[in-house]
């Protein structure tokens, strides 16, 4: 049987059509769905870089506000308890002289507290002054302010007596030490 050149032609034209026909199914569809499994990941990975991302981010962040408040912390391995304990003193009466408190008594506790969960160390201070409402809030305000990780524990005002303006200040202050 002699095909025409025509029938050969179609021949040709269908067995092209099955060649690639068997082809897309055979090969491409499963470099296809190799393609959509590498993409897949690669989507899972750029979502992971992203959020890692952040997190570097934050990181950095946090690493400049520790060097920014780096010089309010005092190093316990640079200071003797004794040095730690001198400085603390000296922050709050200078503190206090420059409000213009007149101070009765200061005297720092004997035990040093430490916090079980953050091993940092508490030195405590008690503090008796008598001063004006103005020089009292001068004084708050310098405490605040202070370097150093100083609060006030405690805080009691009352008048000195009825017909003065002053006021007889009893309070504790603390410091924390990393």
């Amino acid at each position: 049987m002699k095909l025409k050149p025509r029938e050969i032609k179609i021949a040709i034209a269908v067995g092209v059509l099955a060649a690639i026909f068997v082809t897309d199914r055979l090969v491409l569809a499963a470099l296809r769905n190799k393609q959509g499994l590498v993409m897949s990941q690669i989507s899972a990975m750029e979502k992971e870089f992203r959020s890692r991302k952040g997190i570097v981010l934050r990181k950095d962040k946090i690493d400049s506000e520790f060097l920014a408040y780096k010089k309010y912390i005092l190093d316990p391995e640079k200071f003797t308890e004794r040095d730690l304990l001198v400085k603390f003193l000296k922050e709050v009466e200078v503190s206090a002289q420059e409000s213009g408190l007149s101070i009765v008594n200061l005297t720092p506790q004997n035990e040093v507290e430490q916090d079980k969960e953050t091993k940092h160390k508490k030195y405590l201070l008690e503090l008796r002054a008598e001063s004006s409402f103005q020089q009292l809030i001068s004084f708050l305000s310098r405490i605040q302010r202070s370097k150093l990780l100083v609060h006030l524990e405690r805080l009691s005002i009352t008048a000195k007596d009825e017909q003065s303006s002053a006021l007889r200040i009893e309070t504790t202050v603390s410091m924390n030490v990393p």
